[in-house]
Parts: structure tokens; sequence; C-alpha cells
């Protein structure tokens, strides 16, 4: 077997379905991993500082300090969400392998392809459609479910 050429006009190679697969396994469990732990120590970080803050208002009781704590603010919380998920997206693409030139020119050759723009379009709509019928779902077993995090945002500003 021969290696694959380094000039531009190279086609890539493509890689068995099995090896995409894990691959894309290991990024996804890397990634849920990444967000889960930056937002519990965020989490982690808010209530180590409610705690302290108890404490040096004289509640030195930890089962007192403990019943007081309560749950963090819905802003802290939204915050702590972005940072989580930006945080992940930004390690995740630090690790990665940059894109070869000959990947790069792939890449821009296929968004010239109809098919292409079909699967975006048949993405969008598959997302819309399953929303919808999660909706409609949701109302007819008397749930009001609204599309949108509006509500926590507006009390998150209260």
């Amino acid at each position: 077997m021969t290696p694959p050429s380094a000039s531009p006009d190279a086609s890539p190679i493509a890689l068995p379905l099995r090896s995409v697969l894990t691959a894309f396994a290991v990024d996804v469990a890397l990634a849920i991993t990444l967000s889960f732990s930056m937002l519990m120590a965020g989490v982690f970080g808010w209530a180590a500082w409610r705690g302290v803050q108890l404490a040096r208002s004289g509640t030195l009781d930890a089962q007192a300090i403990q019943a007081n704590l309560g749950t963090p603010p819905v802003l802290f919380l939204i915050v702590a969400t972005l940072v989580s998920t930006g945080g992940t997206a930004v390690l995740l693409y630090a690790w990665r392998r940059r894109a070869s030139l000959v990947e790069r020119q792939e890449s821009l050759s296929r968004l010239r392809h109809a098919r292409t723009w079909w699967w975006a379009l048949a993405a969008g709509l598959a997302t819309f459609v399953f929303s919808t019928l999660m909706s409609a779902g949701g109302r007819a077993l008397g749930l009001d479910l609204k599309p949108s995090n509006l509500d926590l945002i507006e009390a998150g500003f209260a």
C-alpha cells in the first residue's frame, strides 16, 4: 500500500465508517464530560463562595450553612452554562488535529454540491418537525411547553 500523496490534487482516503463512528463517539463523550465537569466546577465554586459568605456572617454550624445555602441564582446558571459550553468548544477545537490542505479543499468543494445543501435543509426541516411534534404531544398531554428559555432569562434579570 502506498502512502497518500501530499499534492493538493490528491483525493482524500475515505475512512471506514467504524473508525469514523468510534472517533465521533469519543468526541461526544469528551464533550459531555468536559461540559458537565465545567458546569459542576462552577456550581461547586458558587456553593463554596456562598458557604464562605454565610460563615463570615456568623453562621458557623455546618447544618445551618447547608440549610441556608439555597440554589444558585438564575443569571449565574445561565452564565455557567454559556461558559461550560463555550469552554468545551474551545478545548475540543484546541485538541483537534488541524485539517490538511487536501481536507480543506475537499470540504470547500463539497459546498458546491447541491446534495450538501439538501442535507442541510433536510436536517433543519427534521429539527423543526420534531420540535413541532414534541410541542403538539405536550399540549395533548396537558403540558404547557414553551420552545424558548425566555422565562428563565426574564427570571434571571428580575
